[in-house]
């Protein structure tokens, strides 16, 4: 196995890759593959991590075979020169690899963009000139597509953030009283279909304009889209805070489902001096089309993630677009999210999520209304 090619990894029952050489020594050195986990670059020849040359030098079953005082070829040409050395050579030394950044500069404390108390209450229903986000208001652009219709669950520890592997997460806030839910903010949804027959089902775009938020810390993904979300339903929290609530202080990490769970479930908030609360639940299965199809259609945006070799990133589905085909079941084609990449900061965080990313969504946590 060469430096230059890429490999696959097989780890506690999953494949993964192509992931280069750099990638595989992060994943190990972050503990995300261990020595006991197989490697291959043909998904033929399989050999134990720990006994692959390229990462551990000298590994059992792939020792220097060059007898002692017998270099090899200096300069890359004429005949090889004997050297015999008067000491023992020192071990190789794999110089450290820089660690993985994602493009995100992190600024604290995260940006309020605007006080959208108005922007964020637009009058259930269709209205002339309204624009959802998933129509072509001039930032969004993308192929169209057609994902899988399910997913199964891939094993692992969850984190979101550098280092995920995926969680999704939709929030509805109520009155624990039993009252209305907090949708003194709540953008509302809408649908329209094209002459073609494509659905666009979606929250409008002016007021996620006014809900979306950046990043704030180089691992804050998942903060971003909780305080997008928090923000949806009136309430208006910084990342730091969530963070805080998360971790018992503000660090620069990722997130699993699990600490999702401790930093949503039974969080008690309020609103113009009434109380809220919101509560969550995991589902060990990636959401179908109609499960989005359901949240949208219930002023609920949906916080995706979605697994990749260097990591992960998370992000806020806020539309779709599908065909019905012969049996009138909706097909995706597009799905829409706001991303708190400050990449995407030129179109508010608006883009297409691409077939890999969604496909790559291995689970999700839904955040209910008491009762």
């Amino acid at each position: 196995m060469a430096q230059g090619r890429l490999y696959y990894v097989r780890c506690q029952g999953r494949l993964l890759g192509p992931v280069s050489l750099a990638q595989l020594e992060r994943m190990e050195r972050r503990g995300q593959v261990s020595g006991s986990d197989t490697v291959s670059d043909d998904r033929v020849h399989w050999c134990l991590i720990k006994e692959f040359e390229a990462l551990h030098p000298g590994a059992p079953g792939e020792a220097d075979t060059t007898p002692e005082g017998d270099a090899g070829p200096v300069g890359g040409g004429g005949a090889a020169t004997q050297v015999t050395p008067t000491a023992p050579q020192p071990p190789r030394r794999t110089p450290p690899r820089r660690r993985f950044q994602q493009q995100v500069r992190p600024v604290l404390p995260a940006p309020v963009v605007r006080d959208d108390t108005t922007r964020v209450q637009p009058p259930s229903g269709q209205r002339p000139g309204m624009v959802t986000d998933g129509e072509s208001g001039g930032s969004s652009s993308g192929a169209r597509w057609n994902p899988l219709a399910t997913f199964g669950l891939v094993g692992g520890v969850l984190v979101l953030g550098v280092g995920l592997l995926a969680v999704g997460v939709v929030v509805v806030v109520s009155r624990p009283d039993g009252g209305t839910p907090a949708n003194g903010g709540s953008p509302r949804w809408s649908q329209e279909e094209s002459a073609d027959g494509e659905v666009t089902l979606g929250l409008p775009a002016d007021a996620l304009d006014g809900i979306q938020q950046e990043q704030a810390g180089q691992n804050w993904c998942w903060a971003a889209c909780v305080q997008m979300v928090l923000r949806s339903h009136g309430f208006d929290r910084t990342q730091a805070e969530i963070v805080r609530r998360t971790f018992g202080d503000v660090r620069d990490a990722g997130a699993s489902p699990t600490q999702f769970l401790a930093t949503l479930d039974n969080w008690q908030l309020s609103k113009n001096g009434r109380p809220y609360s919101i509560h969550c639940r995991p589902f060990a299965r990636s959401p179908h089309l109609l499960d989005i199809i359901q949240e949208l259609k219930k002023n609920q945006p949906v916080i995706l993630g979605y697994a990749h070799p260097q990591g992960g990133h998370a992000v806020v589905i806020t539309a779709v677009k599908y065909r019905r085909d012969s049996r009138n079941q909706p097909v995706l084609t597009e799905v829409v999210v706001r991303d708190p990449s400050p990449s995407f900061a030129k179109n508010r965080g608006k883009r297409i999520l691409t077939p890999n990313e969604f496909n790559n969504t291995i689970a999700w946590i839904q955040i209910v209304a008491a009762p």
